[in-house]
């Protein structure tokens, strides 16, 4: 049986604990009750809801939170953005003109140039064919390289196009590429045959030998 007492309740006048108005006996202890006198009516203010207590004291603090929170989340974000475009950037290396050489890179000369073409022809051809620069070497900042003719003799190479091994001796071109972080590199190498469309070969090598 529940313990709640009802609108019009009194207390046992034995034992002291509530019980209903109508009743006639304690239901505690049992003791006979005197209906003639009067109830003792217990009146009870409700509580209000907890959910609507904890709402009255939550959402204030919500909103404040939140006002906070948008500001460091969006300075946190363009952050890390700029700091990944910078990355990106410094990763970056393009052409640039060939004034702009960093100190501890050699600057293209006759000589290193020719020493780079060696290099390259000692890979491409083993057997003794040589390349030599002629001329000297013409730089073009507007598109950040350089060039040179040079002279082939007796260049053995592999036809791309499955002729088998082709010889070639005479003139040809050399083209450097300058880097920023101020390498320069021989990039292609492109014989005179290929100029004039006298060879069913594409006779034009790239290479990656670096000036040094």
């Amino acid at each position: 049986m529940s313990d709640e007492l009802t609108d019009a309740a009194r207390f046992c006048s034995e034992c002291g604990k509530g019980i209903d108005g109508d009743s006639t006996f304690c239901r505690h202890c049992g003791a006979k009750q005197d209906l003639s006198a009067a109830p003792a009516i217990r009146h009870t203010l409700p509580n209000p809801p907890a959910a609507t207590v904890r709402t009255q004291i939550r959402w204030p603090i919500v909103i404040v939170l939140a006002v906070i929170a948008v500001p460091i989340v969006a300075v946190v974000g363009i952050v890390i953005v700029v700091m990944i475009l910078n990355a990106v950037s410094a990763r970056s290396i393009s052409p640039i003109p060939s004034t702009v050489t960093a100190p501890s890179v050699a600057n293209l000369t006759t000589e290193n140039g020719q020493a780079a073409l060696n290099r390259w022809m000692s890979i491409a051809d083993p057997s003794g064919g040589r390349v030599t620069i002629v001329g000297g070497i013409r730089e073009v900042p507007s598109q950040n390289i350089a060039t040179a003719d040079v002279q082939l003799s007796n260049f053995h190479y592999q036809s791309a196009r499955g002729y088998g091994q082709r010889l070639y001796s005479g003139l040809g071109t050399a083209t450097f590429v300058h880097y920023t972080d101020g390498r320069w590199v021989l990039t292609r190498i492109e014989t005179a045959d290929a100029w004039y469309g006298l060879t069913e070969d594409p006779a034009a090598f790239t290479t990656n030998a670096e000036v040094q």
